[in-house]
């Protein structure tokens, strides 16, 4: 009997088994990941500090600190703006702007001039011609209005002098006007000649030469006066000029502030033997505050200071 063949049993399903992830593998790997840019951040950080830093934060340091030392700019372009600048102060001859209680910026160039234009010398022993009249006489702002054609000096005087009036009136004193200023040749004489019959009027035993020598010790002969250049003028709150002015607290702000704006007192009460003529603390002569400071300062009278600058 033939007998049939078993079937095989059939092999047994092989399941695949999935591996468990191992963690501690990929921990691993993960600090070392970290150790490693931790070292590359430590790395690219010190050549930031040591390399990169120190050069920007030098230059900004540099710019802060020159910022903090200049002055700030005006409003302008670029292209406006000047490469360099140079303080007022370092030019030479310049002479500091003061402190003012008013705003006088616009007058700075007429109380400052530059140059010795208006260091003009004139007395006795040098004179003026009749001829010598300014071509820049500028009408006066404070003049006492009564009508006499001497209310005008040169322009950069007329506007030095309308500053310190503003000055002036701003302290307090504002009785104070201006009297004379420019006179013509021909207009001294008339005075000059005025005076000297006065004199002889007075005392007729005088001869006219006689007279005439009194009357220069108050009132120059013309072509010897400051007022034909246009440079000076009187000014008080008085009647008329007189030495009583000089106990005024104006007079006394006048002599002490007038430098700053440009004018000496120009017949001081101590210089007559050097000017010849008596103490006027109602006249005040231009030259500009650079050369008003340095006589103010030194205590000179122009004849001195002129003679100084000269070697003498």
């Amino acid at each position: 009997m033939n007998q049939q063949p078993r079937p095989r049993p059939s092999a047994p399903s092989r399941r695949r088994r999935r591996r468990k992830p191992n963690v501690s593998l990929f921990l691993a790997r993960a600090a070392v990941a970290a150790v490693l840019a931790l070292l590359m951040l430590g790395v690219l950080s010190a050549v930031f500090f040591l390399f990169v830093l120190p050069g920007r934060s030098g230059g900004e340091s540099e710019e802060s600190t020159s910022a903090s030392v200049q002055q700030e700019p005006l409003a302008s372009s670029a292209a406006d703006a000047p490469l360099e600048t140079v303080p007022v102060e370092t030019i030479p001859g310049y002479t500091s702007k003061p402190d003012f209680l008013s705003d006088l910026d616009d007058y700075e160039m007429y109380m400052n001039p530059e140059g010795d234009e208006y260091l003009l010398l004139v007395n006795s022993e040098s004179t003026l011609d009749a001829s010598h009249v300014p071509d820049d006489l500028t009408d006066l702002a404070d003049t006492r209005k009564d009508g006499r054609n001497t209310q005008q000096m040169r322009l950069y005087a007329a506007k030095a002098l309308e500053a310190m009036f503003i000055e002036l009136r701003a302290c307090g004193y504002t009785d104070v006007s201006v009297t004379s200023a420019y006179r013509a040749y021909s207009y001294q004489s008339y005075l000059f000649n005025m005076y000297t019959d006065q004199e002889m009027s007075r005392n007729p035993s005088l001869t006219r030469a006689q007279a005439e020598a009194i009357t220069e010790t108050y009132s120059a002969r013309p072509g010897t006066s400051e007022h034909q250049t246009g440079l000076c003028c009187d000014m008080h709150n008085l009647g008329s000029a007189d030495v009583a002015f000089a106990k005024q607290k104006a007079a006394v702000w006048l002599k002490e502030n007038a430098h700053k704006f440009g004018f000496i007192l120009r017949y001081p009460e101590d210089k007559t033997e050097i000017t010849g003529i008596s103490f006027e603390p109602w006249h005040f002569r231009y030259v500009g505050r650079q050369h008003a400071t340095a006589i103010y300062e030194a205590g000179l009278c122009l004849e001195e200071y002129i003679l100084q600058r000269k070697g003498g």
